[in-house]
């Protein structure tokens, strides 16, 4: 076998060593030597021609055959001496002889060391040859070497031998020479993937070996050259055929397994005794309604859940079998669920037991038997109650046998006994001849178990049957079944016979009743229709028919979410399907009193009826079974009624109107008698005053004339005497209060000063509370012409007002604004506001909520203050929030003579106005 180094040169077209050729290196050798030869022959340049010969010989060592290099030098020897200058005489011949003789050494000194090289590469290259033959010929793995175009370079024995060839038969060979081509493409396209990547890499990969299928796991990597150029690629496969079908053949088990606990509903449960852990599977958990994570492993999580009932003695036989007393462990018990109630469980366990025979593992089943005992209570209880069915005394039932036209009695209860005058032990196995049962009541019986036996399904019959007892003529409704063959191969039936004998009485009864009813119904101005459970109509009367303009067959069939009646509420709504009459009995059993609605007849005429409903139902049923309903046209009513309601209706205004105008005649009545009295009271009140007053002003003249007018107060005495001027002036008014108030003269009035004047005036009594007045002028206007002494009036009374609401260390603020022509001085508090039902009342005259001590109003400021402001053609507007405070404003015009609109406001004195019930909280009032 040659050696893995001449196969990969014969093989390889890829560059060796340098990345050249050996063409490349044999035409640098023939390069070489030919320009070293005629530098040396032609030239005198001898130096250079040795050069180029060591150059020659060692592009020969890159050569693969051994000799070249020794042929070169032999050739580059001749060459040396064909170029010496022999017929020279002299110092030069011997130089050139020299020159000559030193290159032939260097050339055969390179050829020995590209010889001891080559020899030394060979034998690193047998060595390395041998290893790998040797690890391709004894491995059993399958190993593997191909160039870029897939040719196989060399493989192992184990390769070969899968495709049942030699080595050598398959080098230079390809996947597609062994293998169908959709394998070898996935090979090829692997490599090349290796080749890309330029690492190892794992694949799965499938091949065909002997006509069967196998699996391998494939890792291949790349081969470089010295310049770390990939030449080829490797490979390493691993038959991983069997540890597949072992893992598959594991899988189906499991999948089994899965399939068989799913679907036997069987869950598992694992005890470990050494670590005592439990294990229990996720259908074990869902069969008690819990989660995966919502049990632990501990045994605690089964024993706890145990029902108390069962806990004593499941723990007994948990011990039994661990203990080895009981062979086996299976038992029923109940386990409590996550909601409260208890499962039947149904469990079987088997024990594993370590060397010294102790126990190790407990592992059982699981299974949820809730629905089996319950059916089985169930068919106990079922066959206890048939027992007690076949044992009453309400129906006759028995199984007999037909025998030779006869019938033979096997077993019958003691109603039939009794209705032939004997027991059921000695009725059993005597014919129906001989208890005296006529010959074609036989036959009768006869030819129905004989139909019952041919369809295999139950005959019911009735028949006329005199009573063997009293000779009375009995109606016998009797119902017969094959069972099957008896014990002889007899043909066996079951039979129930019922007394029917009253029903068909009431039956007659009741339709001599029913005919009754109907006649009466039928008479009857009422219309009247019958529902069924589902609401449609299955009876009518005439009056129905003529009411509603339809016929009986028209009315059949209909419910009453038919959206053919267009029905209406009194108002003219569209009436709800389920909230008419019927449907409201059937949904919920109660009856309907009188409910008006409108139906269209199929001529487009409204009729008006009013219905009543009541639910047809059994008695021990809450669901009626169907509902009566009545009803009569009230159309000519509806149009007395309505006519009547307009009549009504055209009274109440009208005594609406003359109790609203006595309201305010009397109201008119009672604020003329407050004038009355208020000019009364002003005109005292004035003449009381002036006189005081008059000694006041005398006085305080004597006072002002002695006092300087450069004195620092001397201010204070200005203002006095204004003030004087102004109770003056209201004391006047108060003369000609009764006839309304006056307006005052207007003037030239400084708004800072006049706000100056009103804070100085107020000065002590924000003092006493705390409280703080900030003024606040957002017009460029300085003098506005008003009534000064009134104005000043008003902002005292609406200040003091707004002093009196607020609470202690807080604001009261007075903003001087000019909006559209109109100046406007708005007074705000954060007090408690005014109550609603207060407000229409604050500006009536002597109105107060003040009370207590301290108060010393007699309600008159908001009224009086309206007066004046309305006097100088303006008005008071009011804001209140209840619990946040309240704005007064009043607002009048900047030139004498416009008046503005009052809005809403009344002229001086007047009740009822809707303003600001400021006097609820801080009026002087």
């Amino acid at each position: 076998m040659s050696s893995l180094l001449s196969r990969w040169q014969r093989h390889l077209s890829a560059p060796a060593n340098s990345g050249c050729t050996a063409w490349s290196w044999h035409a640098l050798c023939a390069v070489s030597l030919l320009g070293a030869a005629a530098l040396d022959v032609f030239t005198s340049l001898a130096p250079a021609g040795g050069a180029g010969y060591v150059l020659a010989v060692l592009a020969a060592g890159m050569i693969s055959s051994p000799r070249a290099p020794r042929v070169v030098a032999t050739v580059a020897t001749g060459f040396v001496g064909l170029g010496a200058d022999w017929p020279s005489v002299g110092g030069v011949a011997w130089t050139e002889i020299f020159n000559g003789g030193l290159s032939i050494v260097a050339v055969w000194l390179a050829a020995w060391i590209v010889a001891q090289w080559q020899s030394a590469s060979r034998s690193r290259a047998y060595a390395l040859s041998a290893r790998v033959q040797s690890l391709l010929t004894n491995s059993h793995t399958i190993i593997f070497v191909k160039d870029l175009d897939g040719r196989f370079l060399e493989v192992s024995d184990q390769f070969a031998a899968l495709l049942g060839l030699s080595a050598d038969a398959v080098i230079g060979k390809t996947d597609y020479d062994f293998f169908p081509a959709e394998f070898a493409d996935s090979y090829r396209q692997h490599d090349a993937e290796v080749v890309t990547a330029g690492t190892a890499m794992n694949f799965e990969e499938a091949a065909l070996v002997h006509g069967s299928l196998r699996w391998y796991v494939a890792r291949k990597f790349p081969f470089r050259d010295e310049t770390g150029r990939i030449v080829a690629v490797g490979g390493v496969a691993t038959d991983m055929t069997a540890r597949l079908l072992a893992e598959a053949e594991r899988h189906e088990a499991q999948e089994r397994l899965d399939l068989v606990v799913g679907a036997t509903q069987t869950g598992i449960w694992d005890w470990d005794l050494q670590t005592n852990r439990m294990y229990y599977s996720s259908l074990w958990k869902a069969t008690l309604g819990y989660e995966e994570a919502e049990i632990s492993d501990s045994p605690g999580e089964w024993e706890s859940r145990l029902h108390p009932e069962d806990q004593a003695r499941i723990m007994a036989l948990v011990d039994d079998y661990l203990s080895g007393r009981i062979a086996s462990y299976e038992l029923e018990h109940r386990l409590r669920h996550k909601d409260g109630t208890y499962r039947w469980i149904h469990t079987v366990a088997v024990l594993q037991r370590d060397a010294d025979g102790l126990p190790r593992r407990m592992t059982g089943s699981h299974v949820d038997i809730t629905t089996r005992k319950q059916a089985e209570q169930a068919l106990a209880q079922s066959e206890s109650t048939l027992r007690s069915f076949f044992d009453s005394d309400v129906l006759m039932m028995g199984i007999v046998e037909v025998v030779d036209g006869d019938i033979v009695h096997i077993a019958d209860n003691r109603r039939v006994a009794s209705f032939f005058g004997t027991t059921p032990e000695l009725l059993q196995g005597r014919r129906a001849s001989e208890m005296g049962v006529p010959a074609e009541v036989i036959q009768l019986w006869i030819r129905h178990y004989e139909e019952s036996a041919s369809t295999g399904r139950p005959v019911r019959f009735t028949y006329a049957h005199r009573d063997p007892c009293s000779g009375m003529e009995l109606h016998l409704s009797a119902t017969v079944c094959w069972v099957g063959a008896g014990s002889v191969g007899r043909s066996r039936h079951s039979y129930l016979v019922e007394d029917v004998t009253e029903s068909r009485r009431l039956e007659a009864t009741l339709r001599d009743t029913a005919e009754r009813y109907r006649g009466v119904v039928a008479a009857l101005a009422e219309g009247v229709l019958v529902h069924d459970a589902q609401g449609r109509i299955i009876a009518c009367n005439p009056s129905a028919e003529r009411i509603l303009g339809l016929t009986a067959d028209q009315l059949m069939g209909r419910t009453p979410l038919d959206p053919g009646w267009q029905a209406i509420h009194p108002d003219g709504r569209p009436f709800e399907e389920e909230l008419r009459p019927p449907s409201v009995t059937l949904r919920t059993g109660r009856p309907c009193t009188e409910v008006v609605m409108g139906v269209r007849r199929p001529t487009g005429e409204l009729r008006w009826v009013s219905i009543n409903t009541q639910a047809l139902a059994e008695p021990e049923r809450e669901q009626p079974y169907g509902v009566v309903g009545s009803f009569h046209d009230i159309t000519e009513r509806r149009r007395a009624e309505q006519a009547l309601l307009e009549v009504q209706t055209e009274l109440e205004r009208r005594v609406q109107e003359r109790t609203a105008r006595i309201q305010e005649l009397e109201s008119q009545r009672s604020q003329a008698e407050k004038f009355a009295a208020l000019g009364h009271l002003a005109a005292g009140i004035a003449h009381e005053v002036n006189n005081p007053l008059a000694g006041i002003t005398n006085a305080f003249h004597l006072v002002k004339q002695g006092i300087d007018r450069d004195h620092r107060h001397y201010r204070f005495v200005e203002l006095i005497d204004r003030e004087i001027h102004r109770l003056t002036s209201i004391v006047k008014k108060m003369y000609t209060l009764y006839q309304g108030v006056p307006a005052g003269k207007r003037e030239a009035t400084d708004i800072a000063a006049l706000l100056q004047d009103l804070t100085v005036l107020l000065g002590h009594k924000l003092a006493s509370k705390r409280i703080r007045l900030r003024t606040a002028v957002e017009t460029a206007r300085e003098r506005v012409d008003v009534p000064r002494s009134d104005l000043l009036q008003v902002l005292l009374n609406l200040v003091q007002n707004a002093i009196d609401a607020s609470d202690t260390d807080s604001e009261v603020v007075l903003r001087v604004i000019e909006e559209d022509g109109l100046l406007c001085w708005r007074v705000i508090d954060h007090g408690a506001g005014i109550a609603p039902h207060i407000l229409p009342r604050v500006f009536e005259p002597f109105f107060t909520t003040k009370s207590g001590s301290s108060w010393q109003g007699l309600g008159l400021g908001l009224s009086v203050s309206r007066g004046l402001v309305e006097a100088m053609g303006g008005r008071i507007d009011i804001q209140t929030t209840v619990q946040r405070g309240s704005t007064f404003t009043v607002v009048h015009p900047l030139i004498a003579g416009d008046g503005i609109e009052r809005g809403g406001a009344s002229p001086p004195m007047r009740k009822g106005q809707q303003d600001d019930d400021y006097a609820a909280t801080h009026s002087h009032c």
